[in-house]
């Protein structure tokens, strides 16, 4: 997507079609490095809440440092918005003049959280939306592979590891999975609200067919069973079948060989049940037909 961007700021720059604003920085530009900033702060927010009060001094030199730098970024990116974005001065005012905000916490006033009061260009809501909906797909294809990987260390560490040192070791390593899992749900979480937001502004009415919502139960890995499931019963979510979950041919024909096997499973269940089924009446069967001769016989 944002190659696809870029080259359409090339093709506006050299035709002349559009005033240039800013001598570096495009409007798709300036969208991307908003969200990038957005994600930034998200992980500064996680980081500074996994410390908790009782951090060494090193640590929380790094925090302020990574906090400091994270500032300067929006202060900077902010006197460009403004350039594209005019009508932001006015919210950032009443920011600017209050308490002084946490760079985590500032906000960024992207397209997507604007209200309908508030006029922009209508080409930043088309910017926002591509790539929101690439941050998406992008968000659902890190689950699914955090998912996959997930799985397989589980199961190998249940076969091949033994002893407690190895067990930590893969503890820590499944748990850096899973912390990876939540980050890309709540990164699919911001760009889901972001569509729902920015849909009605540019007529967007089919959007809910690729971009559900993402519950906590719908992450999970496709042999996993919910409460009441069982295997002749259970569902794949739906993470697995949208597009998201495929990023490149390589990717898709990994997703598509995880589908094969996981419908082959299931195929081979349901065959195995029903020859069970068959083989349960012919034994029903046998015995009426030993019980009545029993009858002749007394």
């Amino acid at each position: 997507v944002r190659l696809h961007l870029a080259k359409e700021d090339s093709r506006v720059l050299n035709q002349g079609l559009k005033p240039v604003l800013h001598d570096e920085i495009m409007p798709s530009i300036l969208i991307s490095a908003g969200i990038d900033l957005e994600e930034q702060q998200r992980h500064l927010h996680v980081d500074m809440c996994s410390m908790g009060l009782h951090m060494t001094d090193t640590q929380e030199g790094k925090l302020l440092q990574r906090a400091n730098t994270l500032q300067w970024r929006i202060d900077a990116w902010a006197k460009v918005q403004l350039l594209y974005m005019p009508s932001v001065s006015i919210l950032r005012a009443c920011y600017d003049t209050a308490e002084a905000i946490a760079p985590e916490e500032y906000p960024l006033w992207l397209p997507s959280s604007l209200g309908p009061s508030v006029s922009i260009e209508s080409e930043l809501y088309q910017y926002k939306w591509q790539l929101r909906c690439a941050q998406a797909r992008d968000a659902l294809h890190a689950i699914c592979q955090g998912l996959c990987c997930h799985s397989y260390l589980l199961k190998y560490k249940d076969r091949y590891l033994t002893g407690q040192g190895a067990n930590t070791r893969a503890w820590n390593a499944v748990s850096s999975i899973q912390a990876k899992i939540d980050a890309a749900h709540v990164r699919y979480n911001a760009a889901h609200n972001a569509i729902i937001n920015i849909a009605p502004r540019i007529n967007n009415i089919r959007w809910q067919v690729e971009f559900c919502l993402l519950d906590t139960n719908d992450v999970r890995s496709m042999s996993d069973l919910l409460d009441g499931e069982t295997q002749g019963t259970k569902s794949i979510s739906w993470i697995w079948k949208m597009r998201g979950a495929a990023t490149s041919e390589e990717d898709c024909e990994g997703s598509l060989e995880a589908m094969r096997i996981e419908w082959c499973k299931a195929r081979e269940r349901a065959m195995r049940w029903a020859e069970e089924v068959e083989l349960l009446k012919e034994e029903m069967r046998r015995i009426l037909q030993y019980l009545e001769w029993e009858a002749a016989l007394w």
